[in-house]
């Protein structure tokens, strides 16, 4: 007769903390169960289980590490056999280029799934310095996606990088790269005719290059009107209106005797481009060479 004890105990209980410790724990129950079938008691020719009550702890515990055996084991060998993958994203090292760069916009496409951020800076240094882009949810998107940029300064160049968001983790691409926004032009044209019954006047108006309609919000053109015999300084400033089509005008009418000059400029009253400075006389938009 053979007669045996063995307990799971506490370095049963602490031993299921990984493979290992699971697949001694397996061992031990079935140990347990054989040792506990093996000590009977052989009189009357009929075996007579004897159960109290540590043993029954034990077997209960043997017993449940059988069932769940399989499921302990499968579910332990994840994260410590094997490593997590990354996402494999093609904008880490292949960052986007930006596309339809204008004066005042630019496009930058995501060709990748996922929740992105973009980050830009008109500094190289873009880790200190930058202005954050609100995220863009590509998984949402059934075509292509990407972050438009407006109200962006004409020639200018631009710094930018990416960041994927997943959950608490930021995963940002190995590049940083650059675009420079177009320049803009801008000269007098025709002016415009205004008639009202009998009576008629000229307004002036200039034309623009590399503004489009979109970037209205972000540039506009000014003149600044002063006689002839007057310092330029003297000058005051009127709003043009944008007409479409690069065309922009001033509703007062052209003076006999004054000078005019336009200039592209933001809402800081930085200047981008500006014409040369016009005399209007003899109904004619002549150009003033200073002495």
């Amino acid at each position: 007769m053979i007669k045996g004890r063995l307990s799971l105990g506490d370095e049963g209980d602490a031993c299921l903390s990984n493979k290992a410790g699971l697949k001694n724990a397996l061992f031990l129950a079935i140990i347990e169960i054989f040792l506990y079938f093996c000590s009977s008691n052989p009189y009357g020719g009929q075996k007579h289980i004897r159960m109290n009550e540590k043993k029954l702890v034990n077997m209960v515990l043997a017993l449940t590490c059988l069932l769940l055996s399989p499921t302990l084991l499968s579910c332990s060998s994840n994260d410590e056999d094997e490593p997590k993958e990354k996402p494999n994203f093609t904008f880490i090292d292949n960052l986007p280029e930006a596309e339809n760069v204008r004066s005042t916009s630019a496009y930058i496409p995501v060709n990748d799934k996922g929740s992105f951020c973009l980050r830009y800076s008109t500094s190289e240094d873009i880790s200190s310095s930058f202005m954050y882009v609100s995220s863009l949810n590509t998984l949402l998107e059934k075509d292509s996606c990407g972050f438009y940029l407006s109200g962006l300064e004409p020639e200018t160049t631009y710094y930018y990088t990416m960041v994927c968001v997943t959950g608490n983790e930021e995963i940002p691409s190995n590049q940083v790269k650059s675009f420079t926004t177009k320049g803009v032009v801008i000269e007098f044209v025709e002016p415009e005719t205004v008639s009202m019954g009998n009576w008629s006047r000229k307004i002036p108006r200039v034309k623009t290059n590399g503004i489009e309609d979109r970037d209205i919000h972000s540039l506009f053109v000014q003149f600044r009107i002063w006689p002839v015999s007057a310092p330029s300084d003297k000058g005051l400033s009127n709003v043009t209106t944008f007409a479409g089509n690069g065309i922009w005008k001033d509703d007062n009418s052209l003076e006999e005797g004054y000078c005019y000059q336009a200039s592209v400029t933001n809402s800081y009253g930085r200047i981008f481009a500006q014409t040369p400075v016009m005399l209007w006389t003899n109904g004619t938009m002549l150009e003033l060479h200073e002495k």
